[in-house]
């Protein structure tokens, strides 16, 4: 048998997020209509958890839920990555990252997305 080349066509998009100092949300981030698929965690951060607000305009932002009715919220890690399922964020134009915790110095993320 005859291995063939890996044939999988996905792009993946990079985009850079700050968390400024003394706040606890990062800017605005464009998705450019790809889903959310994970997010790059800084080497140093405060925060235990991160929630995800969504906006259609990318001023006005909603705390985003899932279908249970639980706000939309990953464990944050210093310095690691963090998976999601491409499905919970389709459709989504822009997002906006809000941590538990206060940063004490401007935290800087990379988020990724993916076109199919």
């Amino acid at each position: 048998m005859t291995a063939q080349p890996f044939r999988y066509t996905t792009k993946v998009y990079s985009f850079d997020a700050t968390m400024s100092s003394s706040t606890n949300q990062t800017g605005v981030i464009d998705m450019i209509g790809t889903p959310l698929i994970g997010i790059k965690f800084p080497t140093a951060f405060k925060g235990k958890k991160v929630f995800i607000n969504i906006s259609t305009d990318g001023t006005t932002f909603l705390k985003a839920y899932n279908p249970q009715g639980v706000r939309f919220q990953v464990v944050a890690q210093a310095n690691s990555y963090v998976a999601i399922a491409p499905d919970d964020f389709r459709g989504v134009r822009y997002i906006q990252l809000e941590s538990d915790g206060i940063e004490g110095t401007d935290r800087s993320f990379t988020v990724f997305g993916r076109v199919d």
